[in-house]
């Protein structure tokens, strides 16, 4: 199963990602899902971040054991949190979100293409400074440069697959 078709919180503190349709995304097409206040850190919200981050390391899940913790909709009202709202949109929509908020990919009813531009920023949460970073600009580059090459290293060597597949002859509006 898909992982990012289930509500979920990438990380335990704030964290942006954005997503540039440049195709419309039917409701039935798996539109961009996000539970609305579900970025705030409630009393409520401590206290299951707090019971999900003692169970994970048990769990058999293992996005959940690596912090991106799931939560099933029937849980929502306990956190005094609405459904989740569906965002089905037209091309050229730019939807940013804050991912320590709940969201997911929805639900597709069938085959179906969906061709976004994607951004994230996630600074370290225990860094005792809020500028600077070292990861970003130039060295960020060479940290993703590094990143691919050491996955594809990983595959050659027969360690791990790599994740990732460069795609080149092929434009994402091509049919599959």
């Amino acid at each position: 199963p898909d992982p990012q078709t289930a509500l979920h919180a990438d990380t335990f503190h704030p964290t942006v990602k954005a997503w540039l349709f440049l195709t419309d995304v039917a409701a039935d097409g798996g539109p961009f899902t996000y539970v609305p206040g579900s970025h705030r850190l409630t009393p409520e919200r401590l206290a299951w971040e707090r019971h999900m981050s003692l169970a994970a390391v048990g769990s058999h899940d293992r996005e959940i054991r690596q912090g991106s913790f799931r939560i099933d909709p029937g849980e929502l009202p306990a956190l005094g949190l609405p459904e989740p709202r569906v965002f089905a949109v037209p091309a050229n929509t730019l939807i940013v979100a804050d991912t320590f908020g709940f969201h997911a990919r929805g639900p597709a009813a069938g085959r179906s293409v969906r061709v976004e531009i994607w951004a994230y920023g996630r600074r370290s949460p225990f860094a005792p400074w809020s500028a600077f970073d070292f990861w970003s600009g130039a060295a960020l580059a060479r940290r993703s440069l590094l990143s691919w090459q050491l996955g594809d290293f990983m595959e050659r060597a027969g360690i791990k697959p790599h994740r990732w597949r460069a795609r080149t002859g092929i434009s994402a509006f091509d049919p599959a």
